[in-house]
C-alpha cells in the first residue's frame, strides 16, 4: 500500500514532464505517481510509458481523451491507491528536502484511522483588501485563464468528487489562507505560492496565442506592484484553498500497515 498519490496532469508536456516526474520519484517505493496523458499530441504518452516502463512499482502511466486539467485530476483522484493524494502540475517539480520530510510526517498517520489529505485551490473565495486599482482581481481573472496553473475553482467541487469517488467522513479542514497587518514574512510566502509562476506560464503560452502575449505584457509591467500591494503592511490578502480529509471505505484494516 502506497503512502502518497500523486497525480501528474499532462497535454503536451513533452519538454518539461521529464523534470516533474524525476523529482517525484525522490519518494521512492513511499509514493504512487500517475501520468495523466490527457489527449497530448506530442510525445507526452510515449514519455509516460517509458517512465511506467522503467518504474513499474512506482509509476502508472493513464492515457485518456483529452478532458481538460480537472478531468485528469478526476481521473488521478479515481486510480489513487495510496493513503493521501496530492496533484503536481507537469510543469512544476518537488523540492527533495521539503518532500522527504513531508514524507516524514505521513507515516505517523498510517494508523486503522488514517485518513486521506486533499488540497486544491479556490479561488472564488480569494480577495485582497484593498485593491482600489484592481490589480489583484485582474491577476485572479489571469491565473483562472492559465491552463498551467490548473481548475482553480476545483476546491469547490472536492467534497462531491470524492463522494462520488467512494470516500466518506468528507471534512474541510481550512478554507482560505489568509494574512493581514504587518505578517511580511507572510505575505511573502503567499505571494511566492500563489503568484510567482504566473510570468513564466504566460510567457510559454505567448508563443502559441497573441492573447497570452497580452496577458503576459500586462502581468510583466504590473508584477511588481502588484507584489507591493500584496506584501503592505495595510493589505488584507485571503487565497482561497480548500484541505479536505476523507476516509476511502474500501481500504480494509490488513492494508492500513507499512
Amino acid at each position: 500500500m502506497k503512502l502518497l498519490s500523486i497525480a501528474v496532469p499532462c497535454y503536451n508536456s513533452q519538454d518539461y514532464m521529464r523534470n516533474c516526474v524525476d523529482s517525484l520519484l525522490k519518494g521512492g517505493e513511499l509514493v504512487e505517481i500517475l501520468i495523466v496523458n490527457d489527449g497530448s499530441k506530442d510525445d507526452t504518452a510515449k514519455i509516460a510509458d517509458e517512465y511506467a516502463e522503467k518504474y513499474p512499482t512506482i509509476v502508472r502511466a493513464i492515457h485518456q481523451e483529452n478532458g481538460g486539467h480537472g478531468e485528469a485530476v478526476n481521473t488521478g483522484i479515481r486510480n489513487a491507491t495510496g493513503f493521501y493524494f496530492k496533484v503536481v502540475d507537469s510543469d512544476d517539480w518537488v523540492n527533495e528536502e521539503a518532500f522527504e520530510e513531508i514524507l516524514k510526517k505521513l507515516r505517523p498517520f498510517l494508523a486503522e484511522d488514517g485518513k486521506l489529505i486533499v488540497i486544491e485551490a479556490d479561488d472564488m473565495e480569494s480577495s485582497m483588501v484593498p485593491d482600489t486599482k484592481g490589480l489583484f482581481q485582474k491577476f485572479l481573472e489571469l491565473l483562472l485563464n492559465d491552463p498551467y496553473a490548473g481548475k482553480r475553482t476545483m476546491g469547490a467541487h472536492l467534497p462531491q468528487l470524492l463522494s462520488d469517488s467512494g470516500y466518506a467522513d468528507i471534512k474541510c479542514e481550512c478554507s482560505k489562507v489568509c494574512s493581514s497587518g504587518k505578517e511580511k514574512e507572510k505575505k511573502e510566502q503567499i505571494f511566492e505560492t500563489y503568484c510567482s509562476f504566473l510570468p513564466e506560464d504566460l510567457l510559454l503560452l505567448g508563443k502559441e496565442s497573441k492573447k497570452y502575449q497580452q496577458d503576459w505584457e500586462w502581468v510583466n509591467q504590473n508584477f511588481d506592484k502588484l507584489h507591493e500591494q500584496m506584501t503592505d503592511d495595510e493589505t488584507a490578502i485571503s487565497m482561497g484553498v480548500k484541505i479536505y480529509t476523507c476516509r476511502g471505505e474500501s481500504i480494509s484494516k490488513g492494508q492500513r500497515g507499512m
